[in-house]
């Protein structure tokens, strides 16, 4: 009895040293991850600005005018007059509560596009270091069509974020199978679905990978 008390008080120690490496691990790998946001939204929006020197046009002119309203008036002229569901257009609505220009509203974008490669960063961060999280990150934040969907008024990069953050949580499932992640994954799936025309076909897709991985 003697002997096993030094053995449990080791025991004891080795747990909160494991504990303590791992917490200095996640605090680190969020606050790189929020600094990387920040500089990245900052960067992209520092872009739109140099390069947005005329009104927008085309699509762009759909979301600067629903959130002109409240927001069921947005819901109701998107189902009047729109192909896609309202969502996106309730979330733009939200963010132009600070504002209204054609240049804060195209922001939203920035956005959401530092986000998404945060995200990559953060998930790539957690299995393969630091170099390769950032290699990512490159590869996702300078992607031609991100890029380019970045500085307008469009729902593409919001799904983009929301498949994304499901491959995200589906991956996480794979190593933890927590009940909490499926209720996630599927107010990920509901919110893809009510963003874009296509939605459901991107979920069939999601849940067709979750199937397979997890069967394999």
């Amino acid at each position: 009895a003697k002997q096993s008390k030094p053995r449990y008080y080791q025991h004891l120690r080795r747990n909160h040293s494991i504990g303590a490496t791992r917490m200095n691990s996640w605090m680190l790998r969020h606050r790189l991850g929020i600094l990387l946001f920040l500089l990245l939204f900052a960067g992209n929006s520092l872009w739109l600005y140099s390069t947005r020197s005329i009104p927008i046009t085309d699509d762009d002119i759909w979301g600067a005018t629903a959130v002109l309203g409240t927001p069921i008036e947005v819901v109701i002229f998107t189902l009047r007059w729109d192909l896609h569901p309202p969502l996106y257009y309730l979330l733009l609505d939200c963010w132009a509560i600070f504002g209204k220009s054609d240049l804060w509203l195209s922001m939203s974008s920035c956005f959401i596009h530092a986000l998404i490669s945060t995200v990559a960063f953060n998930y790539v961060h957690r299995r393969h270091g630091i170099f390769a999280a950032l290699c990512t990150t490159a590869l996702v934040f300078f992607s031609p069509l991100l890029l380019e969907q970045s500085v307008k008024i469009r729902m593409y990069p919001f799904l983009a974020l929301l498949s994304l953050c499901i491959f995200y949580l589906i991956e996480k499932y794979k190593e933890a199978d927590k009940k909490s992640l499926l209720v996630s994954i599927a107010a990920l799936g509901v919110a893809l679905i009510y963003s874009h025309a296509i939605g459901v076909i991107l979920l069939f897709f999601h849940f067709c990978y979750g199937f397979l991985s997890l069967q394999a």
